[in-house]
């Protein structure tokens, strides 16, 4: 199987005081990549910097990554989503993700039960009761549902088990939530890194970008880089 990659911008959000990245989303634009993608968890939410860098560019999709669907109630979230998708002619594919839940938004929001229970119930929510006020529109709603640091359900540390580091996945999952970040960080194995993500120098990339054009794997996501100079060099990499 051969892949043409296509490239993003992963922002992430803003964790202490405002980070307004329009020059790197226009540059990325320029540059051909297909996307931006902003998140929220502590910090800036998601939609209102994608309307910012929607208003100051033409082409880019604009992408949440992720949304928390248990801030908003369903409509909200579409209301929201509907409107940046036509302020900007169809740019906006969705996601959204349950997570913090009761810790950020409170009970009545996050309800009683587990976190996947809740997402369930908002998913049906959104899909049966406001997707259909959305015909018409050109937006992907993608509804991942997962759910991080539970020790009674964590689909991440479920995911890299199955990958084949589950003593990692379970040391890991002690170490953090007991506030021993480094030692969780220095756990994670360097094969496991080196399998999801690319890492590294400029030859070292190189070397490593072909098995990834022979995988499933069709958008790879940039983190980190904060100049035009090294989007071009990444863009030239992966695109050629």
């Amino acid at each position: 199987m051969s892949t043409d990659l296509k490239l993003g911008l992963n922002l992430g959000y803003w964790q202490r005081g405002a980070d307004d990245a329009t020059e790197l989303v226009q540059a990325a634009e320029r540059l051909g990549y297909e996307s931006v993608w902003t998140t929220e968890a502590y910090g800036s939410d998601a939609f209102t910097p994608l309307a910012w860098y929607g208003a100051r560019t033409s082409r880019i999709k604009l992408g949440t990554s992720v949304v928390q669907i248990s801030a908003r109630t369903p409509a909200a979230t579409a209301m929201t989503a509907m409107t940046l998708d036509h302020l900007t002619g169809g740019r906006l594919p969705l996601f959204v993700f349950p997570e913090k839940m009761e810790r950020m938004y409170g009970p009545s929001l996050a309800g009683a039960g587990p976190d996947f229970d809740i997402a369930a119930m908002v998913m049906t929510l959104i899909t049966d009761d406001v997707r259909p006020a959305l015909d018409g529109v050109k937006m992907m709603l993608t509804l991942y549902i997962g759910g991080m640091g539970a020790k009674s359900r964590d689909f991440h540390a479920d995911i890299i088990g199955r990958m084949g580091y589950a003593e990692a996945a379970e040391e890991i999952q002690a170490l953090y939530p007991a506030g021993r970040r480094d030692e969780a960080f220095n756990a994670i194995p360097d094969e496991l890194a080196d399998g999801i993500s690319l890492v590294g120098p400029v030859g070292r990339i190189r070397e490593r970008l072909e098995p990834w054009r022979r995988s499933p794997v069709s958008n790879l996501l940039v983190m980190g880089p904060r100049d035009e100079t090294s989007l071009r060099t990444i863009r030239d990499l992966v695109l050629g």
